[in-house]
Parts: structure tokens; C-alpha cells; sequence
């Protein structure tokens, strides 16, 4: 196990304030269901000094609807979502997505910020000491992912550099909702879409950034639909989903947003898909173009064409749903 300071902080400005100061050498802790193996594997070749220990920052566990939006702390429990009578009755694409998600006592420990920053599953990247590791890859600021030529089952059908899949279900479906992440730092803060804090070498915000809350607009979509293909049912991460929100107006679709997760470093939105929708009527026939359509400029990489057919089945499903 590697050494580290552990720091316990009560509010948020205390908890900037330390990222100011240590910023690369500082993690922040709150689940930490995924910190424990970063530091048991031994798996990156730089490692943090301080563990901040966000816990008792009571200020950013909240559920609250404000200004025609919903607002969600970065720390409150995925569980919470699952059983909060708002999101069943506005989000229940969240609640959907949530319950897809590991497993109950994870869910019980595990925050909203930490599954939206969780670190990427490639087991190149994860490849621990004990074995030889680590390696290194384009993540480790490394010439080549070593899963194009690999083993790369389970890797993204688009990316730039590092293969690696976007881990995070409930980032594919607060894409579809179309929501945005505050994120804030000592004496600032801004606003973001959600795909926007996917790159692909890691997260889009800065060493002394955390996402203090996520925004969810009301009124975007009565029709909610989250889908996904694993290998494990109750508790693995993706090999393809599909999240996505529609509103109608008189029988056609007026609005849509479709994202799939498991194929992109991010929750990638389907524009063509969406544009094809839009004033449509479903019928057996656009459903089929759309299938035709998804990912049809893809190059896969040599073991994961697959994802193709299983992301259009998935996203045809979806359609005749609604029908």
C-alpha cells in the first residue's frame, strides 16, 4: 500500500483551498470505492500525497429543485437517487440507470461526483505491480495504447490515442437529459455540459476543480429510456448503452437526445440520429435507417466490431418502444 496524508476537511472552501495547494499530489475521497485499488495495485507511477476526505461536507449532499431545474449535490448517494420520489416520478431514467450500477452496498457508499470522475477500467492501464505492472500506456503519458494492437474486447470504438471506455452510466444518462455540471476552485466557477468532462487523456476540469453540483433542466422530456447490454447483469459496467429522452407533439417527436455509453472516452451523443427523429413519426422503416445509420462511419478496432450490432439492436429496441 502506498503512504499518503490523510486530511479531513468540514466545508467546501476548506476543501478548495487544499486543492489549490497540493493540486496533482491531491485526491479527493468520498465513496472511495474505486481508491482502494489505485493504492493496493500500484498500477500508475505517480501516486498522490494527500487523501482528502470529503465526508463530512454536508453542503454538497443535497436533492433539491430550484429555478426549473434539478439540483443535485456531488456527494449525494447513487441510492439516493434511486429512491427519491422526484427523480421517480421527473428522472426516472436515472433511477433506471442507478439501479444498473454495481451493487446495493456500493450504491450505499458510492456519490454522484465519484461515478461521474471514477478512473477508466482498461486493464492495460490497470495493470497492477503485482504482476509487472504498471505499464506504460497513452494515459501514462505513453507513445501508443497498448489495446490497439491488444487485447481491446472491451475498449471504445472512437477514440483519439487512448482507447479506454467513459466507465460511467450516469453519465450517459445525464447526457441524454441534457444537464450540466457546476464545477468550481478557489474564487471561481463555471458551467459545463456533462460529455464536455470527458477528454481523451481524462477528465476535463483542472487538479484544483471538483464538480460541486449537477443541473438537470424540468421540463426537457416526458419520455425516458435507459438501456444496457452486460456481461454480468446486476452489477457490471457497460459493453453498449443507450440512454435517451424524447418529447412529443401530436404523435411526432419534437425534441430527442440519444446517447450510447461503452463505445467513446465520453457518453457519445447521436446528432444524426436525433436530427433524423426530429418531427418524425416512428415507424418500423425510420427505425431500421436509424439502425443502418448508428455508427456507420466507425472504424473498430480489431476485436470490438461487435459493439456495432449490439449498439443498433440496443437503439432499435428503444424506437419500437415507442411506437
Amino acid at each position: 500500500m502506498r503512504r499518503f496524508e490523510h486530511v479531513e476537511v468540514e466545508n467546501l472552501d476548506e476543501l478548495l483551498e487544499l486543492l489549490s495547494e497540493f493540486k496533482e499530489e491531491a485526491r479527493i475521497n468520498a465513496g472511495g470505492t474505486d481508491l482502494l485499488s489505485l493504492f493496493k495495485d500500484r498500477y500508475l507511477f505517480n501516486y498522490p500525497k494527500v487523501l482528502i476526505n470529503v465526508k463530512p461536507v454536508k453542503e454538497l449532499d443535497y436533492l433539491e429543485l430550484v429555478n426549473g431545474a434539478l439540483r443535485i449535490g456531488s456527494l449525494t448517494k447513487l441510492s439516493t437517487l434511486a429512491r427519491n420520489p422526484v427523480i421517480i416520478d421527473r428522472f426516472p431514467i436515472l433511477r433506471e440507470t442507478v439501479l444498473t450500477i454495481a451493487s446495493p452496498q456500493i450504491r450505499n457508499m458510492a456519490t454522484v461526483g465519484g461515478n461521474l470522475c471514477q478512473d477508466i477500467r482498461c486493464w492495460y492501464y490497470r495493470y497492477p505491480s503485482s504482476l509487472g505492472g504498471p505499464l506504460l500506456c497513452a494515459r501514462k503519458k505513453g507513445k501508443s495504447c497498448l489495446a490497439v494492437k491488444g487485447d481491446n474486447r472491451y475498449h471504445a470504438l472512437i477514440g483519439e490515442k487512448c482507447y479506454a471506455v467513459c466507465p460511467s452510466d450516469l453519465a450517459t444518462a445525464l447526457s441524454s437529459l441534457k444537464a450540466k455540471l457546476v464545477i468550481v476552485k478557489k474564487g471561481a466557477e463555471r458551467k459545463i455540459d456533462v460529455w464536455d468532462l470527458y477528454t481523451p487523456q481524462g477528465l476535463g476540469i483542472g487538479p484544483d476543480e471538483v464538480i460541486k453540483e449537477v443541473e438537470i433542466p424540468l421540463e426537457w422530456a416526458k419520455e425516458q429510456k435507459f438501456i444496457k447490454y452486460t456481461l454480468r447483469k446486476p452489477i457490471d459496467f457497460a459493453i453498449v448503452s443507450v440512454a435517451s429522452c424524447f418529447k412529443f407533439e401530436g404523435g411526432r417527436i419534437s425534441d430527442c437526445a440519444i446517447s450510447l455509453g461503452g463505445v467513446s472516452f465520453r457518453p457519445e451523443r447521436l446528432k444524426e440520429a436525433e436530427d433524423l427523429l426530429r418531427d418524425a413519426k416512428i415507424d418500423e422503416g425510420l427505425v431500421e435507417e436509424i439502425k443502418r445509420r448508428v455508427l456507420s462511419n466507425v472504424r473498430p478496432l480489431s476485436k470490438n466490431g461487435y459493439k456495432i450490432t449490439i449498439a443498433r439492436e440496443l437503439i432499435g429496441r428503444v424506437l419500437l418502444s415507442l411506437m
